[in-house]
């Protein structure tokens, strides 16, 4: 490998990836590196081998703009390539006392560092980092507990934005990000959903003149849709369950003759925040509900 004396270090990541058309077979990189070996080629994420399925177009290495590898194989459409530079950490020459000091070796040695710190810094930008404002967290807050203590355990941020492992399971994490979910999109929804509806607090019939009801209560209740005649077909109620009570708002009938179609204990419950809309069918005298 024939280089200059100075080959100018462009600041670029060493980092190309595209997603190949039919047929693609050449690739270019925009970025200086010293030797073949650092250079490393994934196709849809399986690591190619260097000759084998791909070779370097002439004057790739050691440019400071770049080159180009050339695949062995064509590519299908759709086929994500990846180049990147993976230099060896490693310092393979000295100096001698009162021996030569030539700029050319010492331009070399010193892109060669520069190339090391590119490839760290963007690692490092891939990576989950602090931010800069973040002044308060210490560094211990933030070191992975050992192998030991995370072993089938789930990562969490406590209290204090320590970094935590912590028995749980998926029902756990599910529950976390329905109770985030809820208070900050759905509770403040519901709440203006709800301004003026009629509020019930106890168990009692609807009146069929309030047509947006909602549920206010720390008891298990139980609210009756009104009976009906066939000059109601179609009337419907839109009934929120506006509490934060573990017990659930029940919805049954006052008419005997009517019927809700495929009851079950879920579809006549109404859980902390949730809705339904319940609609009159007079020629069947059955309550449809909508979730």
């Amino acid at each position: 490998m024939n280089m200059a004396t100075f080959i100018p270090i462009n600041d670029t990541r060493p980092y190309n990836s595209y997603v190949a058309a039919a047929n693609n077979t050449n690739f270019v990189f925009d970025w200086f590196v010293q030797k073949e070996e650092y250079v490393t080629v994934y196709k849809n994420e399986v690591k190619l081998l260097y000759i084998q399925d791909y070779s370097f177009m002439p004057n790739s290495i050691g440019s400071a703009t770049g080159g180009a590898i050339q695949l062995a194989l064509p590519c299908a459409s759709g086929d994500i390539i990846v180049i990147m530079r993976n230099s060896a950490i490693k310092r393979v020459t000295g100096y001698s006392e009162s021996g030569e000091f030539r700029a050319s070796t010492i331009n070399l040695e010193i892109n060669y560092v520069l190339t090391l710190i590119q490839e760290l810094s963007f690692k490092i930008g891939r990576c989950l980092v602090l931010s800069e404002t973040d002044a308060n967290t210490l560094p211990g807050d933030i070191i992975l507990p050992s192998v030991n203590q995370r072993k089938k355990k789930y990562l969490y941020f406590d209290e204090n934005g320590k970094l935590t492992a912590a028995n749980g399971t998926n029902i756990d994490i599910y529950n976390d990000l329905y109770d985030a979910l809820y208070n900050n999109f759905l509770a403040p929804w519901r709440q203006q959903l709800s301004t003026n509806w009629k509020s019930y607090s106890s168990s009692s019939v609807i009146n069929k003149s309030h047509r947006r009801i909602k549920a206010v209560t720390t008891v298990a209740t139980v609210l009756q849709l009104p009976t009906l005649t066939d000059a109601d077909d179609g009337l419907d109620f839109f009934i929120l369950n506006d509490s934060t009570s573990v017990f659930p708002c029940v919805i049954s009938l006052q008419d005997d003759t009517a019927s809700i179609p495929n009851s079950t204990a879920r579809n006549n419950l109404l859980f902390p925040g949730e809705s339904k809309r319940y609609f009159y069918n007079a020629a069947g005298k059955e309550w449809n509900f909508l979730e």
